[in-house]
């Protein structure tokens, strides 16, 4: 378990930081069975600070943690509604005790500084400036986390409606071939019914998983752009949906100046993934026991993918921008001709 890491260094530098909660705080008695914020259990030293570099998650080396895609049930806090609390982190106990090869488990409300609201989401406290920063910047990147390691979806009857939800698991169904995003192993992806689904039998759950997998298996990123930017796809706060759909737009561009900083005989080893709760085969094994050993040789490599993944983000994004801008003052012009 991680100490206690300030929030505040946040750089452009070869890795970015992110809050992970260990396997083993999942299982400690929480009031009402409701998670501590990310401020509760970063003060009580109960999370774990982990420098992630691009090269980690294309090359499949942090299958040990798991990312949770869900929707949250209130504006204060994502697991409790009216006299209900608990049903997804009794969800999440249950996926962890079924897959002991997961070591943390990144879910937003614990991994990203939150601010404390009411049950109307009334904002009693701010973000301090420290974490405004770390928050805006997690946001930036978070996207690497559902397209490169094991998600858990949390589904329910409304999951299919939020822009987030429908934007994790259109990532959790691809991965990157070096090239473009592809459709991925269905073992990058588990999914648990929640609500008025885990009511239904099996056979109907079965169903509606498969339903929400096949949604997005096939879609690429210019389809699922315009599908995620339609109005019924719903989201707090319009922002971060434009802010994300450009980034979507931008991602497989991204990614492969970050793949061209991969020495080719280490690229390969980029499109092995062992499925999370699995055991790897002796070969995968193999491959990911040289590339920890080898792990010393690339750190300059490391720095080079990192400040490529950063700088070439805001390039791309910010020329995504100036082309809207551009659209949009042509078309003031156009109406008057």
């Amino acid at each position: 378990m991680g100490g206690h890491v300030s929030s505040c260094d946040i750089s452009p530098s070869d890795s970015f930081k992110i809050w992970l909660v260990p396997r083993a705080v999942f299982f400690e008695p929480f009031e009402n069975e409701k998670l501590p914020s990310h401020q509760e259990l970063r003060s009580e030293g109960k999370l774990h600070a982990q420098n992630v570099s691009a090269s980690d998650l294309l090359l499949g080396q942090l299958t040990q943690i798991l990312v949770i895609s869900h929707r949250w049930l209130s504006a204060h806090h994502p697991d409790t509604h009216q006299d209900s609390a608990g049903e997804q982190l009794q969800a999440i106990r249950t996926f962890l005790h079924e897959h002991t090869t997961i070591e943390y488990v990144w879910i937003d409300y614990c991994s990203m500084p939150q601010k404390l609201k009411d049950q109307d989401g009334i904002v009693l406290l701010p973000l301090d400036e420290e974490d405004q920063l770390y928050f805006k910047h997690a946001l930036q990147l978070v996207n690497l986390l559902y397209l490169f390691l094991p998600v858990l979806v949390l589904l329910d009857a409304d999951y299919g409606s939020r822009f987030w939800c429908n934007y994790e698991s259109f990532l959790a169904t691809h991965s990157f071939d070096g090239k473009q995003l592809v459709t991925a192993d269905t073992a990058h992806i588990s999914i648990a019914c929640l609500g008025s689904y885990a009511r239904n039998t099996p056979k109907v759950q079965q169903k509606q998983k498969e339903l929400l997998v096949d949604s997005w298996t096939d879609a690429t990123v210019d389809e699922a752009f315009d599908i995620l930017g339609g109005q019924d796809i719903k989201v707090t706060n319009q922002s971060d949906k434009d802010e994300q759909l450009l980034r979507l737009r931008a991602l497989e561009t991204l990614l492969q100046e970050v793949f061209s900083h991969i020495p080719a005989e280490v690229q390969q080893r980029s499109l092995v993934r062992v499925p999370s709760g699995t055991q790897a085969s002796p070969e995968t094994a193999d491959v990911m026991s040289d590339t920890r050993s080898n792990r010393s040789e690339n750190e300059g490599q490391r720095s080079a993918l990192g400040k490529a993944l950063i700088s070439l983000s805001k390039r791309v994004v910010a020329h995504h921008l100036e082309e809207r801008r551009m659209s949009s003052r042509g078309s003031v012009g156009g109406k008057g001709g």
